[in-house]
């Protein structure tokens, strides 16, 4: 029919600018959908979900993708096999990306009409996609299943740490017990002897001074031994926890001014943790009774937080000028001793100290299972 106005050109033209802008509006709502799908759920059901969306925009019967790993999704999953499509197939197209190193082929067959060219570079993008989150999806898995070897290493470290510990409490309780059913029993039936001898031997006789001497080193070789003992392993720590062991400890200290304050909240601390700062504590405190020169020595044993634990130990002392003083003085093998202790179980130290103004050493922990209740 003859258009003499020229009236039916203008629609033609608006209706085929409306078919483009839906067209267009398609392909980026594919595009957006995808990435939406990707951000959304797992990965099974994004690529599931991509490949429905992907099959409907194109009006095909299948799509299909495959990574050269052999990583597979079809929709519909009871479609033609993956392997049975390629560019040949009627009305079939074959997007391509990549995923880090490898290939990722999008296939969709069973198209109503041969793809427009600009619907053929909407699937590319959305293939590139694809790869992308794939190539994202690879690393995800990878990271955690190296997080996962590196918390097992932690966890191996940890009972290494826990074993070589508690080997060496056993050894020094094994010590102990050595010197208590050994040389502590032989200096008391030494000092029962020499005291019935003394018995025997009038004051007069030149032997009465001398049993006498024996018998004031062999209760001083006691004491020794006894005090030796109790350094190796303090009952108290087994028995009561840390708090009490180190009261024991310092009611021991008589030539300085003590001053302890601790708050636990009447709880216990794992056995690693009681151990490795009572023994931190134990050096510490020597170091200042036989260097620092001091008159007061304050210790104070805290919960910074439910999962911090510290122990402060400062004296009013000489103080260290430096590390090379410090080992004349013979503290630099014991410093060392206890950084390495606190090291052990994820800890630090730090020490605090200036010439005439005394020294603070700061041991913080972390505490690596939750708090016991003291029963």
């Amino acid at each position: 029919m003859d258009d003499p106005d020229g009236i039916n050109s203008p629609i033609r033209e608006l209706r085929r600018l409306y078919r483009d802008a839906e067209a267009k509006a398609a392909r980026l709502r594919l595009i957006v959908d995808v990435r939406t799908m990707f951000d959304a759920g797992p990965v099974d059901a994004s690529m599931h979900g991509a490949l429905s969306a992907i099959a409907g925009f194109s009006g095909a019967s299948m799509a299909s993708i495959r990574a050269e790993t052999d990583m597979r999704w079809q929709f519909p999953a009871n479609g033609v096999e993956h392997g049975a499509l390629n560019e040949s197939t009627a009305h079939a197209f074959v997007g391509k990306g990549w995923a880090g190193g490898e290939q990722v082929e999008l296939r969709i067959a069973g198209l109503a009409a041969a793809l427009e060219e600009a619907d053929r570079d909407a699937i590319q993008v959305v293939t590139d996609q694809i790869a992308g989150f794939l190539a994202s999806e690879r690393q995800r898995v990878l990271r955690g299943q190296l997080t996962a070897d590196l918390k097992a290493r932690e966890r191996d470290l940890e009972n290494l740490v826990k074993a070589m510990i508690g080997a060496q409490e056993q050894e020094r309780r094994r010590i102990a017990y050595d010197l208590h059913d050994g040389v502590a029993q032989s200096l008391v039936s030494l000092l029962f002897r020499l005291e019935a001898a003394g018995v025997t031997v009038s004051d007069a006789s030149p032997a009465k001074e001398a049993i006498e001497s024996g018998i004031e080193i062999v209760r001083m070789s006691i004491g020794d031994v006894r005090g030796a003992i109790e350094a190796l392993r303090p009952a108290e720590l087994d028995d009561l926890g840390l708090e009490a062991a180190l009261r024991a400890r310092l009611d021991d200290i008589d030539c300085v001014q003590i001053s302890f304050h601790a708050d636990l909240g009447g709880s216990r601390l794992s056995d690693v943790l009681e151990v490795t700062l009572y023994r931190v504590a134990q050096e510490a405190l020597a170091n200042a009774v036989k260097h620092s020169g001091c008159s007061r020595i304050d210790l104070r044993l805290a919960s910074e937080h439910p999962q911090s634990v510290s122990l402060a130990i400062t004296d009013n002392g000489q103080g260290i000028a430096d590390l090379s003083m410090s080992r004349e003085r013979g503290q630099g093998v014991g410093m060392s001793a206890m950084r390495e202790r606190m090291a052990l179980i994820g800890g630090s130290l730090c020490v605090q100290s200036e010439p005439g103004g005394g020294t603070s050493v700061i041991a913080r922990a972390p505490v690596s299972v939750t708090l016991k209740e003291f029963m």
